[in-house]
């Protein structure tokens, strides 16, 4: 099977693909409160379906309303938001609000060759961007915006030009291709 998953929480699920890159990398949903609006942090490769993985292994339901927020450019982050960007148009039950990355630089965001994924015979498919997201900006996960229940982008300055993105939830901090074990994304 092309991912595995596991679940840290009542809200949380840590989605990582055994892609044929050997990037491994890591992808979490975030269910807002009684689903109003979900959170998929990263979209892998995109070597499968990763929204058909999501609604028969691991909700066994349709994902609903759902937002991709991207911590950074590259293909084993990216590769599957050309799937995503389009689910809904149909007036399916799912639908993807958009597809969200940083602020920091737009031109070299969306210049594919930044991905990295010729580098290993990746093609990363054209996608469109539908927010930027800038510094300390709040994504609610229900109707409230008064509420707790959000994620906060914090824009994380790297010494490459790749602009990284971490978002932070309560206590708990979505981090990608900081730290390396063993070759893969801890």
């Amino acid at each position: 099977m092309p991912f595995n998953h596991v679940t840290l929480s009542d809200t949380v699920t840590r989605i990582v693909e055994d892609d044929p890159f050997h990037e491994y990398p890591f992808m979490y949903l975030i269910n807002g409160t009684e689903f109003k609006l979900s959170v998929l942090i990263d979209t892998g490769c995109g070597s499968d379906s990763l929204i058909r993985y999501i609604e028969t292994n691991i909700l066994e339901r349709y994902l609903g309303p759902f937002l991709v927020v991207n911590t950074h450019n590259h293909f084993d982050h990216v590769g599957g938001n050309s799937e995503l960007e389009s689910i809904g148009v149909h007036g399916s039950d799912t639908e993807c609000r958009g597809i969200c990355l940083s602020n920091q630089d737009h031109s070299y965001s969306l210049d594919l060759f930044n991905s990295l994924g010729s580098f290993v015979g990746c093609r990363v498919r054209p996608y469109k961007v539908t927010r930027w997201l800038g510094d300390r900006e709040r994504i609610y996960l229900d109707n409230n915006c008064n509420s707790d229940n959000y994620l906060e982008v914090i824009d994380t300055p790297v010494t490459l030009q790749t602009p990284f993105v971490c978002f932070t939830r309560g206590n708990l901090a979505f981090l990608s291709a900081i730290l390396f074990t063993g070759g893969q994304t801890s």
